[in-house]
């Protein structure tokens, strides 16, 4: 099992966390509206963006890939949203330990594909939660998991989820805040967030 990086310096004394995995123009016009607000009531808040560290899982790709023009607007759009909200953002791979990929991609390509669907790590269903974002992202319904090229992208699914699970410690960890706010909390990203930030 991958051991968790703990006691991690604390950031900021922000009250409310953002985890802006998905950021669409829409998204983050909502996301920043919903910050000013908190503002006005005396609270402060941090987003989580993605600086490209989740292309192979990413809402936006479809079958049979993210193209790379799509990842790199989306981050350079992001980046330049939040320059200019002066809004405090984290990105996703300042929390990523390329030693958990690297483990996580082993763990996950030995598994058998006849269980993957019920495969568990560190008490999360994530075989459960990718299942959502697997089919979204294959744009049709899935009768069978274990058949290519759904298997393949379902592991890809699975290594990132491995990698989230850490990510979403560490931020907890770093930014000990009252509230964790998300698009919807149904793809994998943010129904792991989700989770966790509920213990």
């Amino acid at each position: 099992k991958i051991g968790i990086v703990s006691n991690l310096e604390k950031k900021s004394d922000a009250d409310t966390l953002f985890f802006a995995t998905r950021q669409n123009p829409e998204h983050l016009s909502w996301m920043f509206i919903i910050e000013k607000t908190l503002n006005i009531r005396g609270h402060s808040a941090v987003f989580i963006g993605c600086d490209k560290a989740l292309k192979k899982t990413c809402n936006s790709g479809h079958f049979p890939m993210l193209p790379n023009y799509i990842c790199n607007f989306c981050y350079i759009y992001a980046k330049k949203f939040h320059e200019t909200s002066k809004s405090k953002v984290y990105w996703l791979n300042s929390f990523i330990d390329k030693n958990v990929i690297e483990v996580a991609t082993l763990e996950v390509n030995g598994i058998p594909p006849s269980d993957l669907e019920s495969y568990c790590y560190s008490g999360y269903k994530i075989g459960e939660i990718v299942k959502t974002s697997v089919i979204h992202f294959m744009r049709s319904t899935i009768d069978n998991f274990c058949v290519e090229p759904v298997l393949t992208i379902f592991r890809n699914y699975l290594i990132n989820a491995i990698c989230i699970v850490h990510v979403c410690q560490k931020i907890l960890e770093t930014f000990p805040v009252k509230r964790v706010l998300m698009m919807n909390g149904l793809f994998m990203p943010e129904q792991i967030m989700f989770h966790m930030a509920k213990q």
